[in-house]
C-alpha cells in the first residue's frame, strides 16, 4: 500500500516518530478523513518489510488487543513500527480512496515511576467552587486500568506539590486551618495522613497572609524553597480552556529549614524591585534557579498580600492593562549558589533570559546535565503559546525547542527519576488538559510525545504531574485528618469570593454543625448574609460572633456595615469606635470610621478621623483624596486642593487623582488648572475616558461645541463597553450638547443609545422628549414624559416638559 496516497486523510494520534516506553500499554490510533467516499478504513501494522497485523475498521480510531499489541513489540523490539491507514470504499474494493503512515518505536528503557497529578474540573470558577470535586491521582503507564485516587473530596484547595527524589518525602500547599499559606511535609508511606502536627505555615514568615507559591522541597529533604511577599494578578474566566489568566507579580524566595524549623529570605532571589518566583532546586541541592522579573509594587497595584486589595481603582487599572494585552510581563531564568542556605548573587541564564519572551519552569534532569524550561510570549502558567524548550546546563549549546510539543500549550514537566523520559501537560485534544509523556536521550535529543491516555478521568483536566520514585504498590491512600471547622470556612469563603453566598452559607452551616460556637463560622456567615440583604439574620450571626470573641476588632467593623444598610448609623459609628479601642494604631480603622461619619454629614469627625489615619500613615496616598473629598464637602476648596497635591506628589502619575484635582479646580474657578490637570492625566494615558468626560463638560459650560464634542466622542471611544452606567451618561450628555446646538436628530440617536444601557433612566427620556418637542414630533415626546414619570412620579423636568408640550397640542 503507498502510504502517500492522494487524499484528506491525517493521523491525529500517534505522533509520527513517537517513542513509546517498553512496558506502555495498547495505545488507541485516532485519525480523521475528508474524504467523503471513505466509509472504512484498514488499518496495517508492519516493521521493515514485515506486515505484523491488519484490519478493517468502521470508525476513526482503533486500538490494538493487549495480544496484537505485546506481540508487536515482541517482534519489533526496537525497530520502527509503521502504521498505516487508508481510506476504503465498499463499492470500489479495488481502491484505495485516501492513506497515510507514521511511525513509531518501542524504547529499551522503561519509566519504572508512577506520576502524581491532579484531576480537576472545568472552569476554574467551577473548580473553586466545588473544592471537594478535584481528584489527586497516582497515574500506572504500565497499566490500562483507571489511576488510583490517592485523596478525593478535600474541602480546600491542594495544589502546587513536590518530591524528594528517593521518594521518601512529599510536600504540598494545602490551604488548612483558613490559611492558604499552609504547608503539608510529610513521609510517603502506604497511607498519608495529613494531620495538624505535618503542617507549616509560610504566614509566620512575615507575618501576614500569603498564597506561597510555587513552593519546593529540596533534593535532600531538608529544605523547602517558596515565593513570599507575594502578590498575584488572578482573574478567572468562563472559557473552559483558558479559564484563569494566574501569575506572581511581586515576591521574593523564602526558605524553610525543615530540621530548624526557622524561616529566612534567600539571599539573591530576596530584592524587593523584583518578582523571584518559580523555584527549582539542582539535584546536588547546590544550584538554586528561579524566575524573575520587574515587580509591580503595592503602591502601583493597589495590592496588600496574596490577591488582597486595598484600592480597587488602581487594581483595575493594572489588571486590565494585562487583559487587554496593553502591558507585557516577561520572566527571565536565573540561578544562583545555594550555598548551605546563604544564598549567592543571581546570574542570568544565557538563552533563558533577556530574549523578549517569557521563561519560567526551570527543571533539572536527574544527572544535572539538562534543564528543560517552558517559554511563551508573556506571562506565567496556562499560557496557549508555551513550549519547552531544552538546553544544557553548562551553557555550551543554546536551547532548542523540543520535538515533543503539541501545538496548544505544553507546560509543568518533570523528570523521571532515571532521566530518561519527561511527563507534561498540553491541550492537544481540548479544554481537559491531557498528560503526555516523552522520551530524552543521553545527549538531550527528545521524540514526538506519547498520549497517556488512560490517565484521563472524566470531565476534568489533569494538571500538576510529578514522577514519584516509588513502586505504585506501596502508596494508597491520602487522609485527611485536619479539614474539619476551620475548612469548611475556608471552603465557605471560596465560594463567596466567587459570588456564590448561598453555596457559603451551606459550608458555613457545616462549620457549626461540627463546631457550634465557632465564631468565625458565625461571622463568615453573617457577612455572607449581608450580601444577600438578610440583613436581620447577618446582625443576628455577627451579634453572636461577637459574643464569642468580643476582641476580634473585624467582626465589629462587620457588624457596622450591616448597621449602616439598616440605617444604623450610630451603631455603626459605636461598632467602629469599640474596633478603634481594640486596635488604636489600625489607621484603617479610623479611615472607616470617616467615611460612616461622612455619610451622617457629620464633617468635622469625619476630617479628624482621617487625618489621624494619616498621621498613622503618611505614605497612603488614598487617605488625602478622602481628606480632599471632606473638605470639598466643608466647600474647604483651596485645602481640597492642597490634599490632593500632597496626594499628587506621591504618586505624581496617578490619573484618577489629577483628574479628581481638575475637578475641584474647576470648582473653585481655576479653569486654566482644572484644563491642565485634565490634560496631564490624558497625556499619561491618551485612553483615559474619565478626564476626556470632565474636558468635555468644561468645554460645554463654555459653549465651545467643537471642543465639547470632540472630547465627547473620545470619552465613548475609550469607555469600557461594560460600564454600563458610564456609557449611559456619555451617551445622554452628548445627547444634551447636540440638542443645545438644534441637532435634533443626533441628539434623540444618543438618547436611544442611553436608553438601550439604562431603561429606566428618567434623565434621558426627559431629554428626548424636548428633543421630540422641537423637532415638532409632540407625540412622542408626550409619551416619553409619561414613561419617565412612570418610573419617578416627581421627576419635575419631565412635568415641565409635558407642560410645555400639552399647551402647543
Amino acid at each position: 500500500m503507498d502510504s502517500n496516497l492522494p487524499g484528506k486523510l491525517a493521523i491525529t494520534y500517534p505522533f509520527d516518530g513517537a517513542v513509546f516506553p517498553s512496558e506502555f500499554p495498547e495505545p488507541s490510533i485516532l485519525w480523521t478523513d475528508h474524504n467523503r467516499k471513505s466509509k472504512q478504513w484498514l488499518v496495517l501494522l508492519k516493521t521493515d518489510s514485515l506486515d505484523l497485523y491488519s484490519e478493517v475498521v468502521n470508525s476513526n480510531r482503533w486500538k490494538p488487543t493487549p495480544e496484537i499489541w505485546n506481540n508487536l513489540k515482541r517482534v519489533a523490539k526496537s525497530k520502527n513500527i509503521e502504521i498505516r491507514v487508508a481510506g476504503i470504499d465498499p463499492d470500489e474494493k479495488n481502491k484505495l480512496q485516501s492513506g497515510i503512515s507514521v511511525q513509531i518505536t518501542i524504547s529499551k528503557d522503561s519509566v519504572n515511576s508512577p506520576i502524581f497529578y491532579r484531576a480537576v474540573p472545568l472552569p476554574f470558577k467551577y473548580a473553586t467552587s466545588h473544592l471537594d470535586s478535584i481528584k489527586y491521582m497516582l497515574g500506572d503507564i504500565s497499566s490500562t486500568a483507571n489511576p488510583k485516587p490517592l485523596l478525593e473530596n478535600l474541602p480546600v484547595c491542594g495544589n502546587c506539590h513536590s518530591f524528594s527524589p528517593d521518594g521518601k518525602q512529599f510536600a504540598m500547599d494545602v490551604d488548612a486551618f483558613g490559611d492558604k499559606g499552609s504547608y503539608l511535609i510529610a513521609n510517603v508511606e502506604k497511607k498519608v495522613e495529613m494531620s495538624p502536627e505535618k503542617f507549616i505555615t509560610w504566614s509566620d514568615f512575615q507575618e501576614k497572609s500569603t498564597m506561597a507559591l510555587l513552593s519546593q522541597i529540596s533534593p535532600n529533604g531538608k529544605y523547602v524553597l517558596s515565593t513570599l511577599d507575594d502578590n498575584e494578578i488572578f482573574e478567572s474566566r468562563d472559557h473552559p480552556e483558558y479559564s484563569q489568566l494566574f501569575f506572581p507579580i511581586k515576591g521574593i524566595l523564602a526558605l524553610y529549614d525543615i530540621e530548624k524549623k526557622e524561616f529566612k529570605a534567600l539571599r539573591g532571589a530576596d530584592d524587593t524591585m523584583f518578582v523571584q518566583s518559580n523555584s527549582h532546586w539542582a539535584p546536588d541541592n547546590k544550584t538554586i534557579y528561579f524566575a524573575r522579573s520587574k515587580a509591580i509594587q503595592r503602591k502601583e497595584s493597589g495590592m496588600t498580600f496574596g490577591t488582597g486589595i486595598y484600592d480597587i481603582n488602581k487594581f483595575q487599572a493594572v489588571r486590565d492593562s494585562f487583559l487587554k494585552g496593553k502591558k507585557h510581563f516577561k520572566f527571565d531564568l536565573m540561578k544562583l549558589a545555594f550555598n548551605n542556605g546563604a544564598g549567592g548573587k543571581p546570574e542570568y541564564i544565557p538563552g533563558a533570559s533577556q530574549n523578549d519572551k517569557s521563561n519560567y519552569f526551570p527543571k533539572i534532569s536527574p544527572d544535572g546535565r539538562w534543564m528543560i524550561f517552558c517559554q511563551a510570549e508573556d506571562y506565567m502558567l496556562l499560557q496557549p503559546d508555551s513550549k519547552l524548550y531544552i538546553m544544557p546546563t553548562d551553557g555550551s549549546a543554546v536551547p532548542r525547542v523540543m520535538n515533543c510539543n503539541t501545538n496548544n500549550m505544553n507546560s509543568w514537566h518533570s523528570w523521571s527519576p532515571n532521566g530518561k523520559w519527561i511527563v507534561f501537560s498540553s491541550k492537544y485534544f481540548g479544554a481537559y488538559t491531557q498528560l503526555f509523556l516523552a522520551h530524552v536521550d543521553e545527549n538531550g535529543m527528545d521524540a514526538p510525545p506519547v498520549w497517556l491516555e488512560y490517565f484521563y478521568v472524566n470531565n476534568r483536566a489533569a494538571n500538576i504531574p510529578e514522577f514519584v520514585n516509588i513502586d505504585f504498590q506501596s502508596w494508597d491512600k491520602i487522609s485527611d485528618n485536619f479539614s474539619q471547622v476551620a475548612d469548611y470556612n475556608v471552603r465557605g469563603t471560596s465560594k463567596a469570593q466567587f459570588g456564590d453566598f448561598q453555596g457559603a452559607i451551606n459550608d458555613f452551616n457545616k462549620a457549626l454543625q461540627v463546631k457550634a460556637n465557632d465564631d468565625q463560622a458565625y461571622a463568615n456567615r453573617g457577612k455572607a448574609k449581608d450580601e444577600l440583604n438578610d440583613l436581620e439574620g447577618a446582625l443576628a450571626d455577627l451579634n453572636r460572633a461577637i459574643e464569642l470573641d468580643p476582641l476580634n476588632h473585624d467582626y465589629y467593623i462587620h457588624r457596622g456595615n450591616t448597621k449602616i444598610k439598616l440605617n444604623d448609623f450610630t451603631g455603626a459609628i459605636n461598632d467602629c469606635s469599640s474596633a478603634i479601642a481594640l486596635n488604636p494604631k489600625d489607621e484603617t480603622l479610623y479611615a472607616h470610621r470617616s467615611s460612616v461619619y461622612r455619610k451622617v454629614n457629620q464633617l468635622g469627625k469625619a476630617l479628624h478621623d482621617i487625618s489621624t489615619a494619616i498621621k498613622l500613615k503618611p505614605e497612603y496616598t488614598l487617605y488625602y483624596v478622602h481628606k480632599s473629598a471632606i473638605l470639598n464637602l466643608m466647600d474647604r476648596r483651596s485645602d481640597a486642593i492642597y490634599e490632593m497635591n500632597k496626594a499628587l506628589r506621591i504618586e505624581p502619575g496617578n490619573i484618577q487623582h489629577l483628574t479628581i484635582t481638575g475637578q475641584y479646580y474647576f470648582q473653585d474657578n481655576q479653569p486654566l488648572k482644572a484644563v491642565a490637570a485634565f490634560k496631564k492625566a490624558i497625556d499619561l494615558n491618551p485612553e483615559y475616558f474619565k478626564a476626556y468626560k470632565e474636558l468635555a463638560s468644561f468645554y460645554d459650560q463654555r459653549n465651545n461645541f467643537d471642543e465639547a464634542l470632540r472630547n465627547y466622542n473620545s470619552a465613548i471611544k475609550y469607555c469600557e463597553k461594560e460600564d454600563l452606567n458610564e456609557l449611559t451618561i456619555l451617551y445622554n450628555n452628548r445627547g444634551t450638547l447636540f440638542g443645545k446646538h438644534n441637532q435634533f436628530e443626533k441628539a434623540i440617536n444618543d438618547f436611544n443609545q442611553a436608553l438601550s444601557y439604562s431603561p429606566n433612566f428618567t434623565d434621558a427620556y426627559s431629554n428626548r422628549a424636548f428633543a421630540w418637542f422641537n423637532s415638532g414630533k409632540y407625540d412622542d415626546a408626550l409619551n416619553d414624559c409619561n414613561l419617565a414619570l412612570q418610573i419617578e412620579p416627581n421627576f419635575q423636568k419631565a412635568k415641565v416638559i409635558r407642560e410645555m408640550i400639552l399647551e402647543k397640542r
